[in-house]
């Protein structure tokens, strides 16, 4: 019997189709078989931490975890030694400004209110400082980890230092600009909640647009921090180059940041939490013997787990932004191919200091 030709054959008792034709292709299951669709090598290809296409969300999250993992000296040890010399210069600060107050006998008042005012926002604003500081810095060893290096402290010290000043300036000039536009609308939400009656809504309105306004500040300028250490961008620039990464993908940056600041927040809550547990539980131990020996333990309790928790959760949030960065780069400006290519040449030996994408 010869073989039926799928295109003309018909079930029995039907009519055969009009105009029905022979195919010229050979029917299913003879012949040679159709060649397989071509996909991007690159998509799978991981040198580093990440895969070199566009990252989704469980990229960037398996990315954070595998990069401490395999670095934690740079991740953790840069945040512990910088820490550490932030509570140096904060103690110094509070020890000056102690010794004035008791010197001029200002305590209880307006003078020493004021110095005990200042002292607080000038130690707020050094330690915004020293966040800034290492969400850039940590951009430099996430973008050498992408193409499958592992930095180390000294190499990203003497990578990223000369990028402490433009990070400082940067991050004045957002507080400045910020301050600027919340502080009157603020001072007006503040007035309006005095007055009471109706002006109670214009008050919580202003808020609303305080918080409004913050949110998108803070999301188009993600990627400021990166820009300046990766791309040795300055101060100007770097704000309009995060602004150009962030056209357009506002609410994936935004819903990635969210996500992972209440990861954090959830882990520093449990990290601190079970040290304040413990400082109480040896506090309640002591109440009913000899509790001054005690004393520096229940203090101390406390302040080590702030600093475990701020150890943990900050390189997470700095390599969320820095791998954010990298993946807008890729989907903008084919920096997947950049990456692919210091990639091969470090596997082949080259950047034993460092890769600078070309």
């Amino acid at each position: 019997m010869p073989p039926t030709n799928p295109a003309t054959a018909v079930p029995p008792g039907w009519s055969p189709l009009p105009g029905a034709v022979p195919s010229p292709h050979p029917a299913w299951g003879t012949g040679t078989p159709p060649a397989p669709l071509w996909t991007n090598p690159l998509a799978a290809h991981r040198p580093g931490i990440i895969p070199l296409r566009p990252l989704t969300v469980g990229d960037i999250l398996q990315a954070v975890f595998t990069a401490i993992r395999r670095s934690p000296g740079t991740y953790l040890g840069l945040t512990l030694i910088t820490w550490a010399a932030f509570l140096v210069v904060a103690g110094a600060i509070g020890l000056c400004g102690l010794a004035v107050i008791s010197a001029t006998d200002g305590w209880g008042t307006d003078a020493g209110d004021a110095i005990l005012i200042s002292g607080v926002l000038l130690l707020s604003t050094l330690s915004g400082v020293v966040t800034a500081a290492l969400c850039g810095m940590f951009a430099y060893p996430a973008n050498q980890q992408a193409v499958g290096r592992t930095p180390t402290v000294g190499e990203t010290w003497r990578r990223t230092r000369s990028r402490l000043a433009p990070l400082f300036g940067l991050y004045v000039l957002v507080l400045l600009v910020g301050a600027a536009a919340a502080i009157p609308l603020f001072v007006l939400s503040v007035w309006s909640f005095t007055l009471g009656g109706g002006l109670i809504l214009v008050g919580l309105l202003l808020l609303a647009v305080i918080a409004a306004g913050a949110t998108w500040l803070s999301v188009r300028l993600a990627f400021c921090l990166p820009a300046v250490v990766v791309e040795g961008c300055g101060v100007t620039e770097a704000i309009r180059r995060s602004f150009g990464l962030t056209a357009g993908r506002f609410w994936r940056t935004f819903a990635v940041l969210f996500l992972v600041i209440v990861l954090t927040s959830i882990a520093s809550a449990v990290i601190s939490g079970a040290f304040q547990i413990a400082g109480g539980v040896v506090g309640m131990a002591g109440s009913t013997g000899d509790i001054g020996l005690l004393t520096p333990v229940v203090l101390v309790l406390p302040l080590l787990g702030s600093v475990l928790a701020t150890l943990v959760t900050q390189p997470f949030i700095a390599l969320t932004v820095a791998l954010l960065h990298v993946d807008a780069r890729i989907r903008s400006e084919g920096y997947d191919l950049v990456l692919a290519q210091g990639a091969s040449e470090v596997a082949q030996g080259g950047h034993r200091d460092g890769w600078i994408p070309a």
